[in-house]
């Protein structure tokens, strides 16, 4: 560890000047669209719960019972779903993952309990015996975007379930993509063994979905490893697929700008990759990172025809307008207290929280940015490197109140 690992203060400012009233033009079209008693979809709840975990001007009781209505249908993960459509795993790891994030929120049992239903369907797809999660269709085979997904959901679950097996479900198929799927040349294979004639390599899904798990799985553990493949993952993207005509990453390698058009499935692919370039962005200390977002965003803020492409985007310009949750751990990742303090963090929906990890050794950052106490391990909530509040206590009301402390008003 050392004070590399986040320390950077504050990203550059927007490069590109952007509508500061696009996130709330884009959050009334939502409320409405409620208000009006019409069915919500995954991508317009996760964005409204966003809203109100970032505390927006939202009514907060509409947005929590219309999550409670999908919780309800989701009680039961094989009726809702189709038994043979391989879009399930993608469908129940997004819905898991929102519900365990509007548990975190709300402290409603029943979130937490469609959550556990739709990871023991998830589980249902897991072969222990090979370490990954396997196709609908091809039993033996590991498919990279649902390895991706797998492991974040369950890294989403873990906390609130204390179930360490699922912990290390989500680290073995994270093993998975590192060792099986990467090739330095080629980027992220589609899929191991190779033996599909659909067999792609170094597609914007693939790469967006993993880097982002793998951002996740840094915040919960503090291993250097997984921010720096998710980070190799990002210099891929930008040489293979950035397109520098247009700005913004094509979908695969060897696309033209003209083919396919702007679908709101290639906003969704790009929204991903900048959630994680904005994570490494802060986490590596690397401001290119921030300027990519902005060129991105350009592109694609005038194109968000669809409701679906809107709230994508008016997220992440919201977490690149607003910046990070500025929090710092001072201690060493084999300290059971260390974990747990993580673990309590883990345990409640901040999007922005980035976590800079510091080596209780590096006296001259801990005495420079003000993080000095009788001892450690111990977590930092900072607005611009200033110290506002600390704990060393692992409860998650000690560490919500040092979050709280770090948000910037």
């Amino acid at each position: 560890m050392g004070n590399g690992w986040g320390a950077l203060s504050g990203a550059s400012k927007p490069a590109l000047d952007f509508d500061p009233h696009f996130f709330s033009r884009v959050l009334a079209g939502c409320e409405t669209h409620l208000s009006q008693n019409q069915s919500p979809n995954l991508e317009l709840l996760g964005f409204l719960l966003y809203a109100a975990a970032e505390k927006k001007e939202i009514n907060q009781e509409l947005v929590k019972n219309k999550l409670l209505e999908a919780a309800q249908r989701f009680s039961d993960p094989q009726s809702f779903l189709p038994a043979d459509s391989e879009q399930n795993f993608f469908i129940a790891s997004q819905w898991t993952r929102l519900f365990f994030d509007a548990f975190s929120l709300f402290q409603i049992e029943k979130f937490r309990e469609s959550g556990r239903s739709l990871i023991e369907f998830l589980d249902g797809f897991y072969d222990s015996q090979l370490g990954f999660f396997v196709s609908l269709k091809e039993k033996e085979t590991g498919k990279a975007l649902d390895n991706a997904l797998g492991a974040w959901a369950f890294l989403s679950a873990w906390p609130h379930l204390k179930n360490q097996e699922i912990q290390k479900k989500a680290e073995r198929a994270l093993k998975f993509i590192q060792e099986k799927l990467y090739d330095p040349l080629l980027g992220l294979v589609s899929q191991f063994p190779p033996n599909s004639s659909s067999l792609e390599y170094g597609r914007l899904a693939d790469s967006s979905w993993a880097a982002l798990a793998l951002t996740e799985a840094y915040l919960q553990s503090g291993k250097k490893s997984y921010r720096d493949f998710a980070d190799t993952l990002a210099k891929y993207l930008f040489q293979e697929l950035w397109d520098r005509d247009k700005g913004a990453f094509l979908s695969r390698p060897g696309m033209e700008s003209s083919q396919g058009g702007v679908s709101p499935r290639l906003i969704l692919d790009n929204a991903i990759a900048l959630e994680a370039l904005w994570r490494l962005g802060y986490l590596k200390g690397q401001n290119t990172y921030f300027k990519w977002i902005d060129l991105a965003l350009h592109r694609f803020l005038d194109q968000a025809d669809s409701a679906d492409a809107a709230v994508y985007l008016a997220k992440i310009l919201d977490m690149r307008l607003q910046g990070r949750i500025e929090l710092e751990i001072v201690g060493r990742s084999n300290q059971a207290a260390f974990q747990k303090i993580l673990e309590a963090l883990a345990s409640l929906y901040a999007p922005r929280k980035i976590i800079s990890f510091i080596d209780p050794d590096d006296q001259d950052y801990i005495l420079a940015h003000g993080l000095d106490a009788e001892s450690y391990p111990r977590l930092f909530g900072c607005v611009d490197l200033k110290r506002r509040a600390d704990t060393a206590e692992a409860t998650p009301d000690a560490v919500a109140f040092v979050l709280n402390a770090a948000w910037r008003r």
